[in-house]
């Protein structure tokens, strides 16, 4: 449970990341790479 809350937690940071920084393909490539640990 903790782990799935942390998983969408990691998300909704990523999605707001991307609305404000368009291009910023690095940061978000090493965020899935980490998502693919949930």
């Amino acid at each position: 449970m903790l782990v799935l809350d942390f998983g969408l937690l990691l998300r909704s940071v990523w999605f707001n990341s991307i609305d404000k920084h368009h291009g910023s393909f690095e940061w978000t490539d090493s965020m899935l790479r980490m998502a693919q640990f949930f």
